[in-house]
């Protein structure tokens, strides 16, 4: 695997992490298309894990033309994802009314600075009582 984007990327600069979910929608009767978005500059491959209204969970990975090795795991793949490209719609195997969340990174292994971008619906913070 070549690095030098590794290189580039992760040693002197300023650049930040950061993507979002801007959208979803249905695509025919068995498919949902979720449009994601690198806000930051860093580009990166994404795992998102999708919960849907019985409880299951599936996880869909969207490689890089950067990193494209296999991902151990049971993942779900989609298409490559242009690293000059700032836009990617997602088409993932299930119906949209079935999906009750989106997730990028539900583990919390990438160092996006701002993560609550990263789920739909978007998640509303409690606010302090004072």
């Amino acid at each position: 695997m070549q690095l030098h984007w590794f290189n580039d990327l992760w040693t002197g600069t300023e650049q930040r992490m950061d993507y979002s979910i801007s959208g979803m929608r249905g695509f025919g009767r068995d498919n949902t298309i979720l449009d994601i978005k690198r806000v930051g500059d860093f580009p990166m491959p994404l795992e998102i894990k999708v919960t849907m209204d019985s409880g299951d969970e599936r996880m869909v990975y969207v490689p890089t033309d950067l990193t494209v090795l296999p991902k151990s795991g049971s993942f779900e793949y989609t298409e490559t994802w242009p690293w000059t490209d700032r836009e990617k719609e997602v088409v993932i195997p299930i119906p949209v009314g079935n999906i009750v969340k989106v997730e990028i990174d539900p583990d919390g292994w990438m160092a996006d600075i701002n993560p609550d971008n990263n789920v739909w619906p978007k998640e509303e913070k409690a606010k302090d009582e004072d």
